[in-house]
């Protein structure tokens, strides 16, 4: 076993391939003769941070007397572990990858920080990740090629030039391998984007270093912040056909971003994109989750984003949990609603619950007669309720007895939109509702945390039902952004006490 005289200690969250070659330029060696001499055959093959083999691991710990458990912490492999949560996987999402691709212009090189590397700091794993587009440190954006010559970045690059065989290059991570050059610092970022950006990586990191990270008021581990943050950066960069990019150009300007402009390529994921387009959307989704799912799904809704559109089947796999509170508020026509503890069999209203809406909601004339005679405003109301709150189609509608016919039901529900009468309906319905524990504008919050009676929680259940806000966003009912919120509270909720 070859013990090194020289062992230079890894740094924080360095890199493995940067590590080696500090190594080796300690031992005024090139990086090559340094894994050959060790014993370590093909090391340099394929990307070592990401695929190197257990047996080269632990023969650089004996060589280095370190532990294996901090040689193997310099690879992307406990991040890909946590990113993935399926090692199976051969190409994580996430992780910025080396080298030509498919879909790209040119060579992708190690991302990484210029005035971080003029101070003598080594590569980090950080920069691995593809949202990791700037230096919290210097508040730069970071580069993966050489300004001057084009070049890709490199770790080791200027360690293999074949001229240099008979010397051994300093360890110089500023300069170009290329054309020797200093490389020029990355551009200066406007502080309205680099503040929501900063906000996403500091994310990222707490969920691949310490396993979890708190979006909003959700915990998330990197597996569901990587489900969540795969789909959402397709569709910012309009992989969608329903939706173009062009939907988020008014968020541009007040982050000081310039227009949208789709990445040229076949396939322009995040990872294959270089520093300055992957700013951009980085920018964007930090900015929508800048108070969780709470900011993110209301933004997306406005703009028309639907259920398929950001999780279609065939998207990178995401945790039951989020597609079913996607489901609930941007599925285009729910039937109910699946992260609910509040009951969906609701019948009628209480005779106290009428008598402060009979004043209120009168009779349309010339209704439509069902049954050869006409409908009471309360038929038609907790009619109304009661097939929304089940989920009932429009086909089905008719076909229940003793309910009014959906004919009947929307001359009413019009009627009373368009006067007024819904709206104040609505409101009387939710002050009721506050008298007895539920406040209308926290509703969710003392549904799951008190026990309030059995009319009210069903009640609730029927204002909060999918085609019940389906109908009222229809109407343009002054109720349907609140009660809509509330929805989306109930569900996070949910997840939080499952």
């Amino acid at each position: 076993m070859i013990v090194l005289r020289l062992r230079p200690g890894p740094a924080k969250d360095e890199v493995l391939t940067s590590w080696v070659t500090r190594l080796a330029t300690e031992q005024m060696m090139r990086p090559s003769r340094l894994t050959n001499c060790l014993g370590l055959r093909g090391f340099w093959r394929q990307d070592p941070d990401l695929n190197a083999t257990p047996e080269q691991l632990a023969g650089l710990a004996q060589a280095t007397l370190c532990r294996l458990g901090q040689v193997e912490a310099l690879t992307l492999a406990p991040i890909k572990r946590r990113l993935t949560a399926r090692p199976d996987v051969a190409r994580p999402p996430l992780l910025v990858l080396l080298g030509r691709h498919r879909g790209t212009r040119n060579v992708a090189g190690h991302p990484a920080c210029p005035a971080c590397l003029r101070e003598g700091r080594a590569y980090l794993r950080s920069w691995r990740l593809a949202t990791t587009v700037a230096c919290p440190r210097h508040g730069t954006m970071l580069v993966e090629n050489c300004r001057h010559c084009g070049a890709p970045i490199s770790v080791t690059r200027a360690h293999f030039q074949k001229a240099q065989c008979a010397q051994t290059l300093p360890w110089t991570p500023e300069r170009c391998w290329r054309c020797w050059e200093r490389l020029p610092l990355g551009g200066v970022v406007p502080t309205p984007a680099l503040t929501h950006v900063l906000g996403l990586q500091c994310l990222m990191d707490a969920a691949v270093h310490s396993g979890e990270a708190r979006v909003g008021d959700l915990s998330l581990n990197a597996a569901d912040l990587t489900g969540l943050l795969h789909p959402l950066t397709h569709v910012l960069l309009g992989l969608r056909p329903k939706v173009p990019p062009s939907v988020f150009d008014d968020l541009r300007a007040p982050l000081g971003l310039p227009p949208g402009v789709r990445a040229a390529g076949a396939r322009p994921v995040l990872e294959l994109l270089p520093p300055a387009d992957r700013f951009q959307v980085v920018a964007l989704a930090g900015w929508l989750l800048r108070d969780g799912l709470v900011s993110l799904l209301p933004e997306l809704r406005v703009r028309g984003v639907r259920f398929t559109d950001l999780l279609p089947e065939s998207t990178w796999p995401t945790p039951a949990w989020l597609r079913d509170l996607v489901h609930d508020q941007l599925a285009r026509r729910p039937r109910q609603r699946r992260l609910t503890s509040l009951p969906t069999d609701f019948q009628r209203l209480t005779d106290e619950q009428w008598d402060r809406l009979a004043p209120l909601l009168t009779r349309a004339p010339g209704a439509v007669r069902s049954g050869g005679r006409a409908r009471a405003p309360r038929d038609v109301f907790e009619g109304f309720l009661r097939r929304t709150t089940a989920g009932t189609t429009e086909d089905q509608w008719n076909h229940i007895p003793g309910v009014p016919r959906i004919k009947t039901t929307i001359t009413h529900l019009k009627r009373w939109a368009r006067t007024g009468q819904l709206d104040d309906a609505l409101s009387e319905l939710l002050n009721h509702l506050a008298e007895h524990g539920l406040s209308p504008d926290e509703p969710t919050t003392s549904a799951l945390n008190s026990d309030p009676p059995l009319w009210v929680r069903q009640t609730l259940g029927a204002l909060l039902a999918p085609r019940t806000l389906s109908v009222l966003a229809r109407l343009g009912s002054t109720h349907h952004a609140s009660l809509w919120n509330a929805a989306l509270r109930l569900g996070l909720q949910e997840v939080q006490t499952a």
